[in-house]
């Protein structure tokens, strides 16, 4: 494993200030270091986060060059503005959702923001609209393939054009892997929890309860990890769901039944990991922690984080240009077989998993026309 730069380790210490952790930076930035600590922060997508640290360092006359500044003010401003959107968008969709009779709970972003302290919440940077709706594929698929023929459904989602500058993903399942095991125990943990998911409105918006936010954004940053890359954007998300779970808990009930789901899948050594570098890079408490933490793996889930970027799009392992379908297939396989020890099963199938996937895919779009 690579050592971190001091340019990473002064990104990271931003980040804590950020989130009032720590008062100021180890030392006064340069005009060049400070250029690399807004790329970084580009990088990670927490630009508007980070502007949050970058004024609290004013007081500490640790501020950028005046230039970088105010384009940095600039960015978060749209951030904040663009947050103000979103956050409509995610309550007319829910009102069109139960106009249209299903029930809805909005996952990650906009749900996951609800998380952050008051502060950041329009300054963390918004994607696309994911939402968790009470129906089965095929119902879900049947419904929206009249008004949307070109929704795109997958082996989770299917994806509409809902709003011109927002994509929005409706899923059937909020997470589905390749491993069987898995597959029941997720099936039955997501069915359980349906009615009090459904119910839970905060702000207007159905979003999940801190504890299930907790287990979606674990499970989350595990298939990014495997797949694509995982960001720090991401680790933030979970160190957020991750308080406002233990803020929130009913006499340790809640970790408890958190820590018995991961174990059943056997990924309590990845979970260690996420612990590891929200402790390293967050200062999540030891009494706050889900398990022990990993220094090993957590070590090499920081590297992953720190090379890729967001959702690893700056990871030059995942860019081959003129790639084909079979080349990017045995690619992502690759990446996942280097996985292997948190899910052999699930990786040996992998192959067999998408072949299955993508003769569904093809009746699908053949009875419904999409």
């Amino acid at each position: 494993m690579r050592n971190t730069s001091s340019n990473e380790r002064l990104f990271l210490e931003l980040v804590k200030v950020a989130i009032d952790d720590a008062v100021c930076l180890s030392h006064t930035p340069s005009a060049d270091e400070w250029g690399e600590l807004y790329s970084f922060t580009k990088k990670q997508s927490l630009v508007g986060v980070c502007f949050a640290g970058v004024q609290k360092l004013q007081l500490q006359r640790q501020e950028p060059p005046e230039m970088l500044y105010l384009t940095w003010m600039g960015m978060a401003a749209k951030i904040q503005q663009r947050n103000e959107v979103v956050n409509r968008q995610c309550v007319d969709l829910q009102k069109r959702l139960a106009a249209e009779g299903f029930s809805s709970c909005v996952l990650k972003g906009q749900g996951v923001a609800l998380s952050y302290p008051e502060h950041l919440r329009g300054l963390r940077q918004s994607g696309d609209i994911d939402v968790w709706i009470d129906a089965t594929a095929e119902e879900a698929i049947a419904h929206f393939a009249k008004d949307f023929p070109d929704c795109k459904p997958d082996n989770k989602h299917l994806h509409l054009n809902c709003f011109s500058d927002t994509e929005v993903e409706v899923h059937w399942i909020p997470v589905k892997r390749n491993n069987p095991v898995w597959s029941r125990i997720f099936g039955e943990y997501f069915y359980s929890e349906r009615e009090r998911q459904f119910a839970n409105i905060v702000d207007g918006l159905c979003v999940p309860t801190a504890d299930f936010q907790l287990v979606h954004q674990l499970l989350h940053v595990y298939g990014h990890y495997v797949y694509e890359g995982v960001g720090m954007r991401q680790m933030m998300d979970l160190y957020f769901a991750l308080r406002a779970s233990y803020e929130n808990q009913n006499e340790n009930e809640d970790f408890l039944k958190v820590v018995e789901l991961f174990k059943k899948l056997g990924l309590m050594r990845f979970v260690a990991a996420t612990q590891w570098v929200l402790c390293e890079v967050f200062q999540l408490p030891r009494e706050q922690m889900l398990c022990e933490p990993d220094a090993d793996e957590g070590q090499q889930l920081l590297h992953e984080i720190m090379i890729g970027g967001n959702f690893g799009h700056h990871d030059e392992r995942n860019h081959v240009e003129g790639e084909s379908f079979f080349g990017r297939f045995f690619r992502r396989w690759g990446r996942k077989f280097r996985m292997f020890r948190f899910d052999p099963l699930g990786t040996l199938l992998m192959p067999f998993s998408r072949i299955k996937l993508e003769i569904w895919m093809r009746k699908v779009r053949r009875q419904y026309n999409v």
